[in-house]
């Protein structure tokens, strides 16, 4: 995979060259390139940092578990537009929440609903 990330990377030189236009050159302090060059640079610049993931078991593929768990709530509104009610909404937050939490923690999450809804359920 860091092989591959390597000749992507300098494929992606050879199709982005660093180019300045005279009137840049001209100018003082940093000059502009194109945003897929200066996308390029900064994952040349941090590849320990995104290749981390390869190395070490414990670090996930993305930092986007805050954003899956809103992916529910968004999914739920596009597909019914919004809720009906406040109470609703909040209803299905702390639903939400709940089953995030249990699947977080390694829980059933059928067998954990169904404690929650007997009052049997404790976090252990």
């Amino acid at each position: 995979m860091e092989a591959r990330f390597d000749n992507l990377s300098a494929e992606g030189c050879e199709k982005n060259p660093v180019q300045f236009s005279p009137e840049t050159l001209k100018k003082k302090g940093s000059k502009k390139q194109s945003p897929s060059r200066n996308l390029l640079d900064r994952l040349q610049l941090h590849r320990d940092k995104v290749l981390r993931f390869l190395r070490e078991t414990a670090i996930s593929f993305d930092n986007n578990q805050a954003e899956r768990d809103l992916r529910m709530m968004r999914v739920k509104e596009k597909i019914s537009g919004l809720f009906c009610s406040e109470e609703g909404a909040r209803a299905f937050c702390r639903t939400q929440t709940f089953v995030s939490t249990v699947w977080k923690q390694g829980f059933g999450i059928l067998a954990s609903l169904r404690k929650m809804l007997e009052g049997t359920f404790v976090f252990s």
